[in-house]
C-alpha cells in the first residue's frame, strides 16, 4: 500500500484556522499551548493574537515535512481535553476548521482525530426529474495516533476503509 504524504498547508488555510484558534484563547493561554502541543519554544510576541498563531503556523509549516506539524497543532487544539465542560463550542469550532481543512484533504472527525479525505465534500444540486439517488463511494483514511507521540511523518499511522459505514463511523467517532 502506498503511503499518502499530506500536503503543506497553504496560507489562505493557515491563515483561517489562525483566526479561529486565536478567538479562543489569551496570548498566555497561546503560549501555554504550544507549549502542551510540543512546541515550548514558541513564545507569543505581543503581536495581535492570530497574526502571532499565523506566523508560528506558517514557520511550523515551512519546515521539512512541516504540514505534519501544524496538522498536530491543530488536532491537539481539538482534543476534548481542552474544552472541558464546553463541548458544544468545541464541535462548533471544529466544523469551522473543517470548512478549510477540505482544502487539504483533512478532516476532524468527533472526537477531534483528523482524517484523510481522499476526495473534497460536493455539494450536489437536486435535479427535478433525477429518479434515482447516486452516492458517490471512496476510501478513507483514517490516522491513528495520539497528538503527543507525533514527532515526525514516520509516527503517523494510518487505516484504510473501503465503504463500510458502520467501521468508518467506528473509527470516526473514536
Amino acid at each position: 500500500m502506498e503511503k499518502r504524504k499530506l500536503e503543506k498547508f497553504p496560507e489562505g488555510v493557515l491563515e483561517y484556522v489562525s483566526k479561529i484558534i486565536s478567538g479562543y484563547k489569551t496570548g498566555s493561554e497561546l503560549t501555554e499551548f504550544f507549549s502542551v502541543a510540543g512546541y515550548p519554544d514558541i513564545i507569543h510576541d505581543g503581536s495581535t493574537k492570530w497574526e502571532f498563531v499565523y506566523g508560528s503556523l506558517k514557520d511550523l509549516n515551512s519546515k521539512a515535512d512541516g504540514q505534519y506539524h501544524v496538522a498536530k497543532f491543530i488536532q491537539a487544539f481539538c482534543d476534548p481535553t481542552q474544552w472541558i465542560g464546553r463541548d458544544d463550542v468545541r464541535k462548533q469550532v471544529m466544523s469551522n476548521l473543517n470548512e478549510a481543512l477540505i482544502y487539504v484533504n483533512l478532516q476532524l472527525n468527533q472526537g477531534g482525530k483528523l482524517f484523510v479525505t481522499e476526495r473534497k465534500i460536493n455539494y450536489a444540486v437536486e435535479e427535478e426529474n433525477r429518479k434515482v439517488p447516486t452516492q458517490a463511494k471512496a476510501l478513507s483514511v483514517f490516522p491513528i495516533f495520539r497528538t503527543r507521540d507525533i514527532k515526525q511523518e514516520e509516527d503517523l499511522c494510518f487505516v484504510l476503509c473501503h465503504s463500510s459505514p458502520h467501521l468508518i463511523d467506528s473509527i470516526k467517532n473514536k
